[in-house]
């Protein structure tokens, strides 16, 4: 039987053991797609092409839940879009993911632009965690400042929007343990 830490979910010396003791395993680490919808035309997108088509094909919260039954514990999980936070259910998929499945890190990219939005859909998530031992992250997508990267982006005024976001989280973050504001980029040859 596995050994577990207090509250349940595996730390990094437990799991590393448990993969080096050679015991087969399902997968702990996961990418999980929320939607192909995205509210940005980004420059750095590298699959803009099957952005915003075939609503019809995206999971349904019922879906989510079936493929995800028959996984054990997960460490990490990355959460994909599109953007995200434009999946309505993602608070409720993220609450399968930590009280069924143990998640101990989930982590979730956002270009910022609707940050009331955004707001709402972390502090659903925040609330959806069995106990704040269970982090969450999110990573502000930057690219630039001001008007550049909005260019990049490709979407007029989420420079603006993105520090709204920023101060609506950060707000967020001082009441809430266990949840992470990071800002990520991609590194290109027009915004270094």
């Amino acid at each position: 039987s596995d050994q577990r830490s207090p509250g349940g979910s595996m730390n990094n010396l437990e799991l590393a053991a448990h993969w080096v003791r050679g015991r087969e395993t399902l997968p702990r680490y996961l990418i999980l797609g929320m939607t192909n919808l995205c509210n940005s035309k980004c420059v750095t997108c590298f699959y803009w092409d099957h952005l915003n088509v075939n609503r019809h094909l995206e999971m349904r919260l019922e879906e989510y839940d079936r493929a995800l039954a028959d996984l054990g514990s997960l460490y990490s999980v990355v959460l994909t879009g599109g953007e995200p936070t434009l999946n309505r259910d993602l608070p409720k998929i993220t609450g399968i993911l930590y009280r069924r499945h143990d998640a101990s890190n989930v982590t979730m990219p956002t270009n910022a632009i609707i940050p009331e939005q955004v707001e709402a859909t972390v502090a659903g998530v925040l609330e959806s965690r069995r106990d704040e031992r269970q982090t969450f992250t999110v990573g502000l997508s930057m690219d630039h400042l001001g008007d550049r990267h909005d260019v990049i982006r490709g979407a007029p005024g989420n420079f603006v929007k993105l520090q709204e976001t920023y101060r609506r989280l950060a707000a967020l973050k001082r009441k809430s343990r266990g949840f992470t504001l990071n800002v990520q980029t991609v590194l290109a040859s027009f915004n270094k």
